[in-house]
């Protein structure tokens, strides 16, 4: 026999600010799609979540801080500082520059979670203003196109690191 989860009982978002985004969202009448965006949020960010940690484990391998202390060194033993770049040194610069981009892959990640997090609140919130005042419908679309956005954005961001 197959038992089937009834919606009422799957579980809601891991993440506890979604949870209660959710929570005001389904309490205030919003429409499903804002349900359905927030759970797909929900999945993305414990993705990228994911995705950040592997990354953060690799550039802990690399050792930041060694790559740049060695390009520090090289570049102090120049003959002058406008002597052209040595071979080891432009192995060490490259080296340092991209162990710095995939640093800053770590920040985008935690930018875009905070983002949509924010969004997601601020959905929940234009949903208790937009039951209240049917005017303000407009702008909960908005609200509702913005997490959209933010989704999809996650979902690229996970795409660039899926052969990671």
């Amino acid at each position: 026999m197959v038992f089937r989860r009834r919606e009422s009982d799957a579980p809601g978002p891991r993440d506890p600010r979604l949870a209660a985004a959710r929570s005001t969202i389904a309490d205030h009448g919003a429409d499903p799609t804002a349900l359905a965006l927030i759970d797909e949020i929900d999945s993305a960010i414990e993705t990228a979540r994911t995705d950040r940690r592997k990354l953060e484990s690799s550039l802990a391998a690399l050792d930041p801080g060694r790559a740049a202390a060695e390009l520090k060194v090289a570049l102090r033993h120049r003959p002058s500082p406008t002597a052209p770049d040595t071979p080891e040194i432009t192995a060490l610069r490259r080296r340092h520059e991209t162990i710095s981009r995939l640093a800053n892959r770590v920040d985008d990640i935690d930018e875009q979670i905070a983002r949509t997090l924010i969004d997601a609140e601020t959905l929940a919130a234009q949903t208790i203003v937009t039951a209240i005042d049917r005017t303000e419908d407009a702008e909960f679309q908005r609200q509702l196109g913005a997490l959209q956005r933010d989704a999809a954005a996650l979902a690229a961001a996970h795409r660039d690191l899926a052969d990671f």
